[in-house]
């Protein structure tokens, strides 16, 4: 069953910058149909971080690369034929696991995102809510919070099903600065957490049984990607049962690819300076090539898409403007790669 739970907490935040404040934002940082975002995981044999509130500094140092990745696209919900079992389904997350999760985004009566159920591509097997689940409403920010019920039932194949009911509660707990593995430091992070509760109730007349799920998942958002930074859970699973009740825990940590690829080959330390910053048609990057290595520059938008690749020469100083007027107004990344190193910076294009 803890396959199934994690479906419902698979759907990913989003966060944008305003004012050097970060809040979330439909208009800004809605997932939307072609959009895609994978996770690579990391473990730690550390005491991670949980503190809430402002003026914090969470320190992810510690953790380490596992092999294990995740990932999720999103599409509209005529490209899948499913939909039609779940009305209402206007965006659809599928996950390499074989899962298409449905969920209506609305701005009545609130700005929002519901989900109304999962489908098991494997099984042909569709669990629906007849109560959704209000993942999250626009906009959040440090303080924010609300809370949602939800019920439906869920498909445990060969042919039944078990209802099940749930709530979830979402803050946006604290601010700071974050550590990430590897040891660079980002500033102005938004923490957003989410408390999820999950009952589902099994019959084999004439005995019942239970099975609990309750998760704390720590999320955290930076001006510099549409996705999450850093994802850490804590979760707990218990079955009651006539044999008495069984515990098992979980707690694992997963880091955006966008930044987990960079965490591995970078060189956090490499000096290169982007002005103006920020910037409307072009900027200048200057960088010290000390080894003469074949030098490239790529500008990542949001979505971790390179937007711009631009290739040099070797040569021990690099001072070069860039044409930015093609780009839209938002927050890039700024990478320099020289041989098996890069570095990246934060631009504002205005």
């Amino acid at each position: 069953m803890k396959k199934i739970y994690f479906l419902l907490i698979g759907f990913v935040w989003s966060v944008s910058a305003l004012h050097a404040q970060l809040i979330l934002t439909k208009a800004f940082n809605e997932p939307i149909p072609g959009d895609a975002f994978s996770e690579i995981e990391y473990d730690s044999t550390a005491l991670i971080p949980r503190a809430t509130g402002n003026n914090q500094t969470w320190n992810f140092s510690s953790c380490t690369q596992s092999t294990l990745t995740a990932s999720a696209s999103f599409s509209a919900s005529a490209a899948v034929p499913q939909a039609s079992l779940f009305p209402g389904t206007n965006l659809i997350q599928y996950d390499a696991a074989g899962t298409y999760t449905m969920f209506k985004v609305s701005t009545t009566p609130t700005t929002q995102v519901e989900m109304l159920g999962f489908y098991d591509i494997t099984n042909s097997a569709p669990s629906i809510f007849t109560n959704s689940a209000i993942f999250y409403k626009w906009p959040i920010a440090t303080g924010t919070t609300y809370s949602d019920t939800f019920a439906g039932t869920i498909d445990m194949g060969n042919n039944t099903t078990a209802p099940l009911t749930g709530t979830i509660t979402t803050l946006g707990s604290g601010s700071g600065n974050i550590v990430l593995p590897g040891g660079s430091q980002l500033n102005n992070v938004l923490q957003v957490k989410s408390d999820l509760t999950l009952r589902i109730l099994f019959s084999i007349p004439p005995i019942t049984f239970t099975q609990t799920v309750k998760e704390t998942l720590y999320q955290y958002y930076h001006g510099s990607q549409k996705f999450p930074l850093l994802t850490q859970f804590d979760d707990k699973i218990t079955l009651a049962s006539i044999l008495g009740p069984t515990v098992d825990v979980g707690f694992g940590i997963s880091v955006n690819q966008n930044v987990a690829v960079g965490i591995t080959d970078q060189n956090y330390n490499a000096q290169f300076q982007i002005v103006p910053n920020p910037a409307q048609d072009v900027i200048q990057i200057s960088f010290n090539n000390q080894h003469n290595e074949p030098v490239e520059i790529r500008v990542f938008n949001a979505l971790g898409q390179a937007v711009k690749v631009e290739s040099f020469g070797k040569d021990t100083r690099l001072n070069t403007l860039l044409d930015i007027r093609d780009l839209p107004p938002g927050w890039y990344t700024v990478q320099t790669r020289w041989g098996t190193q890069t570095a990246l910076r934060k631009l504002l294009v205005n």
